[in-house]
């Protein structure tokens, strides 16, 4: 499996997860030119838009796939996100998530860890 089968894997994974855990998907890749936005999604129980960065690892080997997630990428996700409600024309609250997959390709199964409101330090 490449890298970007394994990055729509892990998307679809996370899709997943959020469905039953009562987010409703907006939008899957929206891209910007500060980069993309995994998926943007709404939080039923709290009305948040969230803008959600999904990052998946076959195992912990190589490191933490929550790791991979640092301020840098946040600050993209925020410029990415204030283009999102621009275009949308939308004032709300918002949040930044980070859904971190390790998947056992072999045995299809998988680990997600929800990472709320990560943010600027």
């Amino acid at each position: 499996m490449n890298t970007k089968e394994k990055g729509r894997l892990g998307e679809r994974l996370a899709e997943d997860y959020l469905q039953k855990n009562n987010y409703k998907i907006r939008e899957k890749n929206y891209y910007t030119r500060w980069g993309e936005i995994d998926i943007v999604a709404e939080d039923e129980g709290s009305g948040e838009v969230v803008f959600v960065e999904v990052k998946m690892r076959n195992s912990n080997t190589c490191g933490y796939p929550e790791e991979a997630v640092d301020e840098r990428k946040v600050e993209k996700m925020a410029l990415a996100a204030e283009n999102y409600l621009e275009k949308k024309e939308e004032q709300c609250d918002y949040r930044f998530d980070c859904l971190a997959i390790v998947g056992d390709l072999a045995s299809r199964k998988a680990t997600i860890k929800h990472y709320k409101n990560i943010g600027l330090s």
